[in-house]
């Protein structure tokens, strides 16, 4: 159990580490120097060049507080390295080239760098960064095997009366709503030009048509949409809510409820394509027990979901009081010095 605790806790380092600042930096104008067994500097040229990297992935200016609060966790970082240097807490280039390995073969086999790249991006993350952020994680796990042994064996795990109480607390949130079990046909259009409808509406016409009188053939025009020029989902399991209408519009929305299972739409058009929908079966909205899976569609019961969710709660707060600790008694030996607590350009 506790070394699954622990690799839950690797996942969330970055909440308590920041990314991408830490080693000695050209002095151009320093905006802190930090001391715990060397100095180091932080520069005001690397600190605005990091700075953009994280508006640049957020999509918004920092404000000051929060520019400030990046420069602590910029500090808390070189001390963190230090002291790790410091005390002989070791990882290895190869290991971190191993981890990097095993990220990227997360996305499958074949996955590209580009591909890796992309998912980095999308978890706020940026190639360049990496091996500083893994680096990181993998530090963290041996000073916590090393220094901490004791508190990870005295981590109390999540048990059932833990699980109950946290339904019963929650349970008129654990509902799961209609859900209509679907599959689409699309024609997706690129431009909506006239001569592209009226290749679409050649192509689908002749589909809908045959699913009128035999809607079993919809599975068969799935396994040759492509070769039929036109395109085909997995199952969708589509829920009466307002972010499926959203996401699909209500045309989409309406159709899919108003179906019978079993049934196939007519052509539905809409700024997107020429959509053919089949319902296959239907769910109404009932109140989820522990047994129950969390989704259809979904693999694991509301009870691995909770215990899931009470595990990442006590992993972070074990992690939060560990590393406020740790990072105070480190401030306390360290010479810190803020030079320019404007933090702007």
């Amino acid at each position: 159990m506790m070394e699954y605790h622990m690799k839950r806790a690797i996942l969330l380092i970055m909440t308590l580490v920041a990314v991408g600042l830490s080693g000695a930096q050209t002095i151009d104008g320093p905006v802190a120097t930090v001391k715990l067994t060397k100095q180091d500097v932080i520069s005001r040229k690397q600190f605005n060049a990091d700075i953009a990297k994280i508006e640049k992935l957020r999509g918004k200016t920092l404000t000051d507080a929060e520019r400030k609060a990046f420069l602590d966790d910029a500090v808390n970082d070189i001390l963190f390295f230090q002291m790790c240097e410091r005390d002989k807490i070791l990882v290895s280039d190869g290991e971190v080239n191993t981890q990097i390995a095993q990220m990227k073969g997360q996305l499958g086999p074949q996955a590209t760098d580009e591909q890796f790249e992309a998912a980095l991006t999308a978890q706020g993350v940026q190639l360049a960064d990496l091996r500083t952020y893994v680096k990181k994680q993998l530090l963290v796990q041996r000073f916590i095997q090393q220094k901490r042994a004791d508190e990870v064996k005295a981590f109390k795990p999540v048990g059932a009366d833990d699980i109950l109480d946290y339904y019963e607390l929650n349970k008129s949130k654990l509902v799961q709503p209609d859900i209509a079990r679907t599959a689409f046909l699309v024609y997706q259009f690129k431009d909506q030009t006239s001569d592209e409808k009226k290749k679409a509406a050649a192509l689908m016409k002749p589909v809908a048509q045959t699913l009128s009188s035999n809607s079993a053939k919809f599975d068969e025009y799935r396994l040759r949409s492509k070769e039929l020029g036109f395109s085909a989902s997995q199952d969708v399991y589509f829920e009466r809510s307002e972010l499926y209408m959203q996401q699909f519009g209500k045309q989409i929305y309406d159709a899919v409820f108003g179906l019978q299972d079993g049934k196939t739409s007519e052509i539905i058009e809409n700024e997107k394509g020429l959509w053919i929908i089949k319902r296959y079966s239907f769910t109404p909205q009932k109140q989820l027990e522990l047994g129950d899976a969390i989704k259809p569609g979904v693999q694991g019961t509301v009870q691995q979901y909770i215990q899931y969710q009470l595990e990442q709660q006590r992993t972070q707060e074990f992690l939060k009081k560990i590393f406020d600790g740790l990072l105070a008694e480190l401030r306390k030996q360290a010479v810190v010095n803020i030079v320019d607590a404007k933090l702007r350009p």
